[in-house]
């Protein structure tokens, strides 16, 4: 549902620093609460964590030549192709230290700007 946060992001200051938490949650009209948790854990891999209406981990991994191209893992796939989500214009603001996404979930026609705020270096998840 949301390989999000990874397309167009950059190596340098363009994707979010390594062991930082970036956290959001959105609730979708008629079907609920999904919190989303994403943390860049290596220079070329990010983790992936959604909670509420889907709960779920994947790993994103980037090509070590271009950033730009990365691989999402067989969870995020599958979530991606089972609730018909699609995203845009993700980008990492260097300077408010966000991370900003469209989101598309097709089979509702519903779309939403999130935004993910830094909450920290890697700790325990920070789902209440």
């Amino acid at each position: 549902m949301f390989g999000l946060l990874v397309s167009l992001l950059c190596i340098n200051n363009i994707l979010p620093p390594i062991n930082k938490i970036y956290i959001t949650n959105i609730n979708i009209p008629l079907i609920g609460k999904q919190n989303i948790l994403y943390e860049r854990t290596e220079k070329y891999k990010s983790k992936l964590i959604l909670n509420g209406i889907v709960n779920s981990e994947g790993n994103i991994y980037y090509d070590k030549k271009n950033v730009y191209n990365y691989q999402l893992d067989t969870n995020l796939i599958n979530i991606l192709k089972k609730y018909k989500c699609s995203f845009s214009d993700a980008n990492y603001d260097v300077n408010n230290d966000i991370i900003s996404l469209k989101l598309k979930i097709k089979i509702i026609g519903y779309t939403t700007k999130l935004i993910l705020q830094n909450i920290g270096f890697s700790s325990p998840y920070y789902f209440e």
